[in-house]
């Protein structure tokens, strides 16, 4: 199962068990707000990306 977390130029979030976590978390910091005409879009307000990690790369 993947995990995602949102890194931006200036902090990185915690790794979730969903994309939809990540990116709340993102808009919560204020480093991206929500596309309200097109539901499932955030625009980044600085440099950010949600990561992917897949379970069997994660740190044991």
């Amino acid at each position: 199962m993947p995990h995602y977390r949102y890194r931006a130029e200036t902090w990185t979030g915690p790794w979730r068990t969903t994309r939809l976590e990540a990116e709340t978390d993102a808009v919560a910091a204020g480093h991206a707000v929500v596309d309200w005409r097109r539901p499932g879009l955030i625009v980044w307000r600085v440099q950010g990306e949600i990561e992917t990690r897949d379970e069997a790369s994660a740190p044991r």
